[in-house]
């Protein structure tokens, strides 16, 4: 799924979750694409294991309306991407790169 949607990390939710309508609270992990990565090429993983034996904690979350601040903030404690919510539901990812291109764009707000 990381490959075909373009993306390096992806929120789990819960089994059974309600898509579309899908709530933060729904969000218990993620696939990070390097730490999956490290894990094959370290052997502690293969291709064959069950998603949940690598999943990695929840992403950090950052409201829709939240000011880039913000999101710097929460992308500088070492996450690389963070889930952004609207009316606390999550829709979408943001990475390092998508507020780099931002900031690059001209943008401060």
């Amino acid at each position: 799924m990381l490959r075909e949607y373009g993306v390096s990390q992806m929120p789990i939710v819960k089994p059974g979750a309600g898509h579309p309508d899908v709530m933060a609270a729904e969000v218990v992990g993620s696939v990070v694409e390097r730490e999956l990565l490290d894990a094959l090429f370290t052997k502690k993983a293969s291709l064959e294991d069950p998603l949940e034996r690598h999943m990695s904690a929840p992403l950090p979350q950052v409201g829709s309306g939240e000011p880039v601040e913000d999101l710097m903030a929460v992308l500088g404690e070492s996450a690389d991407a963070a889930t952004v919510l609207v009316e606390g539901k999550p829709t979408g990812v943001v990475s390092r790169q998508d507020l780099l291109a931002f900031l690059a764009g001209g943008a401060t707000k």
